[in-house]
């Protein structure tokens, strides 16, 4: 049986050109027809290229492929988890953990102009759904709205493991003062099963809310999600949703827990 001209990388056999232009032919070929001409293994070794200005990055690409599985994977893993692999150090590593908390970023700036509203369960599930894209760990997301139910702030307030996060009740309360909330909605990512909460989580919600009332903010909602699975807090009568107030801007209340903003962030 005649041996293939490709190597176990899939690059030429006897080709001593093909190391040199390589990254540039890359280059060319996504210019050309975006990453639906690139193969996965050559859309990482883009990713990977200016992290490591020499060297062939195919094999270290392959690599990181078996290892996570997928382009997804790869993005979702912790830096330190990608260290464990051959040829992928610290700077690397840190330059491609950082691909998806880039692009989160980029939708939280574009959201905050567009004054999204989340005045109803299905209107935030909506939302909520885009949260976990890429993640492969459980995750906590808080979101700040204003007195008109639009949201003006959110971030990841934990990264857990597959099947586990933790976050304190305490954190949300300062994130919600930091950012003068009026109503604050959490979102909860599941990585497998149904998107139902578990006694942990039931617990968590009533120690969140129980914090945010102390300051006279209010938790309208606990979203959990798991790939297409929803739950709602609201939606089944364990959190109170709020009323949509329509007043303009100027009339809008200066945010009622400003006092103790101070006393929370010394703890």
């Amino acid at each position: 049986m005649p041996r293939s001209p490709l190597d176990e990388h899939g690059r030429p056999r006897n080709d001593p050109e093909w190391p040199h232009g390589h990254r540039e032919r890359l280059r060319n070929r996504y210019r050309a027809g975006g990453f639906a001409a690139l193969t996965e293994s050559e859309i990482v070794q883009l990713m990977l290229g200016p992290s490591c200005p020499r060297g062939d990055m195919h094999p270290l690409a392959d690599r990181l492929l078996a290892r996570f599985g997928s382009l997804q994977g790869i993005l979702a893993a912790k830096a330190e988890e990608l260290q464990t692999i051959k040829g992928c150090g610290e700077i690397m590593a840190f330059h491609v953990s950082l691909f998806l908390p880039l692009v989160e970023e980029c939708r939280r700036r574009c959201a905050a102009g567009k004054k999204l509203r989340l005045g109803t369960p299905d209107t935030t599930i909506e939302f909520a759904k885009t949260l976990p894209e890429g993640r492969l760990y459980e995750c906590v997301w808080v979101l700040i709205l204003n007195a008109l139910l639009e949201l003006t702030h959110w971030e990841m307030l934990s990264q857990g493991d597959p099947a586990s996060v933790h976050f304190s009740p305490q954190a949300i309360a300062r994130i919600a003062l930091q950012h003068s909330a009026h109503h604050v909605i959490m979102v909860h990512s599941h990585t497998a099963g149904p998107a139902l909460p578990s006694v942990a989580d039931m617990q968590a919600t009533r120690q969140v809310r129980a914090a945010l009332e102390a300051l006279n903010i209010q938790l309208c909602d606990h979203i959990i999600i798991s790939g297409e699975s929803t739950y709602s807090f609201s939606q089944h009568g364990e959190l109170q949703p709020p009323e949509i107030i329509e007043m303009p801007v100027a009339a809008m209340p200066l945010s009622p827990h400003l006092p103790h903003l101070q006393e929370l962030l010394g703890e």
